[in-house]
C-alpha cells in the first residue's frame, strides 16, 4: 500500500478528485465470554461477534475511521460517521449496505460522486 501511496501521490494533480474514500467492515465470531458486550447472531453462527468498520483514504494512505461495534450492527448504521468524512470534490466507494435513500439527496446537493458494485 505504501508504494501504491506513493504512486498515486506523485499523479494527484491528473486525479479528478480530492480524496478517494474507501468504506468497509467486516466481521468476527468470538469466544462466548465476550456476549455481553458482541452480540452475535446466534444460530448456526457465533453468539458473540465483532463487527470493524474502516474508512480509509487511498491518496493519503491515511485510516479516517477505525470503530468496533456488535457483529449484528448493520453498515448503515455507519453512514452518519462515513458523512462526517465526506466533502465536495471526494468520492467514496462503498456497497450498498452504506447506502440509504433518504441520504442520496443530500450527497446529491452536496456534489458527492457515488459508486455502488
Amino acid at each position: 500500500m505504501i508504494k501504491q501511496n506513493n504512486i498515486l501521490n506523485k499523479q494527484s494533480n491528473k486525479l479528478h478528485f480530492n480524496r478517494i474514500l474507501i468504506n468497509d467492515a467486516t466481521s468476527y465470531g468470538l469466544p462466548l465470554k465476550f456476549y455481553d458486550k458482541f452480540k452475535g447472531s446466534g444460530g448456526s453462527r457465533s453468539k458473540a461477534a465483532i463487527k470493524i468498520q474502516l474508512q480509509y483514504d487511498l491518496l493519503s494512505g491515511s485510516f479516517l475511521c477505525c470503530d468496533i461495534d456488535n457483529g449484528t450492527s448493520s453498515d448503515g448504521k455507519y453512514v452518519e460517521t462515513m458523512d462526517k468524512h465526506t466533502k465536495g470534490g471526494y468520492i467514496r466507494l462503498a456497497d450498498l449496505g452504506y447506502y440509504k435513500v433518504d441520504h442520496l439527496k443530500k450527497y446529491m446537493i452536496r456534489r458527492y460522486f457515488l459508486y455502488q458494485n
